[in-house]
């Protein structure tokens, strides 16, 4: 949703802490503050957040990119690289974080050049080599020798009170992008080791060409895979097909994750997947909440290819309304994505039977 005002913005952060102290393990709740505390430019809180999402969800691409915005605007850039770095681990093909972390980059190499241009001494062999002052310019005071101590940072006061907190607190925060990184690379390694086992073989007929063997699981076999479509990322639209029609409707919200992981870069074999589900079970195929981006993609499926095909979409966005949390995501819809919403409703009270009442009502539910 587009905001116009920062008091909006107040609005949007007042009720996400409201959700957040009746679902504090909800990670999109301090997600989308995070994105709300950016546009205030409320950067550390915003830091902060984006962190506690994370931790909730080390696989939630929005909300390392929204750390790497608060990062950037922190002028943390190494460690906004870090984190552009880590979602094309997650997402190759993502455009937006190649593009920020071009743009960080040339930045970092930017202010390297500024940090050399504006030293006012150079060090050789740790000496200090002081600028040389004509006679009118020095100090007319007399020169006084000064014993110089090299302290630790735990020694440091302010206003009589030691920091040795503050380092404690670095030590902590240290420890627990320590934990980050680990946490970050065990799940990258979960996520991808399923896609690398290898099916096994369907037993060879006469007069089959091994080319076209395909492996059918059994029914024992179906109730407790992880039913991952292995589709290669230039495999042609009947290739994708053929791996379609060996999977069965998704039971589980693990099943169709999984299976839409693989399926979401090719909108046409997901049309062809998607109108397979019952449209009534779709609130507990997603569960606790819908994310954002799945939500756009089901409604772009509808446009580009319900529509032309002639296939009913009504039942499923009435059935996605009903899903844990739906007007919080459709709260933050971008204007090109309200205008898919919107040309998916004109379809509607042009072709449908409900009344124009129930159609306004489920515009407004989708924020049109």
């Amino acid at each position: 949703m587009n905001f116009s005002g920062r008091g909006e913005y107040n609005h949007a952060i007042e009720h996400y802490s409201r959700g957040l102290q009746l679902d504090p393990t909800n990670p999109f709740l301090p997600a989308n503050r995070a994105m709300a505390l950016i546009k205030q430019k409320k950067f550390a809180a915003a830091e902060v957040d984006a962190t506690t999402a994370i931790s909730l969800d080390p696989m939630y691409i929005k909300a390392y990119m929204r750390r790497a915005s608060a990062l950037v605007g922190l002028s943390k850039l190494e460690e906004a690289r870090t984190d552009y770095q880590r979602i094309l681990n997650l997402d190759p093909q993502n455009k937006l974080a190649k593009a920020e972390l071009e743009k960080t980059e040339k930045e970092l190499m930017r202010s390297v050049s500024r940090h050399a241009e504006v030293k006012s001494f150079r060090q050789e062999s740790g000496i200090v080599i002081p600028l040389h002052k004509s006679s009118d310019c020095r100090s007319k005071k007399s020169l006084r020798r000064i014993a110089i101590e090299e302290v630790g940072i735990e020694n440091i006061s302010y206003g009589g009170a030691g920091v040795t907190g503050t380092f404690k607190q670095n030590k902590s925060m240290q420890r627990m992008t320590e934990n980050d990184n680990q946490m970050f690379q065990n799940f990258v390694s979960e996520s991808v080791s399923p896609s690398k086992a290898t099916a096994p073989k369907a037993p060879k007929k006469q007069g089959d060409v091994e080319s076209k063997q395909r492996y059918a699981p059994s029914d024992a076999e179906k109730g407790h895979s992880s039913s991952i479509v292995s589709l290669p990322m230039d495999a042609t639209f009947s290739a994708s097909l053929q791996d379609i029609s060996g999977k069965c409707v998704p039971q589980t919200s693990f099943q169709f994750q999984s299976d839409y992981k693989v399926l979401k870069q090719n909108k046409e074999a997901f049309f062809h997947y998607f109108k397979r589900i019952s449209p009534s079970t779709l609130p507990a195929l997603f569960g606790e909440m819908i994310d954002s981006a799945t939500l756009v993609n089901i409604l772009d499926v509808f446009n580009e290819f319900y529509i032309p095909a002639g296939e009913n979409f009504e039942e499923y966005l009435v059935s996605l309304t009903k899903v844990k949390r739906f007007e919080m995501t459709a709260l933050f819809f971008t204007k090109k994505e309200k205008q898919v919403v919107s040309n998916l409703m004109a379809h509607l009270r042009q072709t449908s039977l409900s009344n124009e009442k129930d159609i306004n009502n489920l515009a407004n539910r989708y924020g049109v």
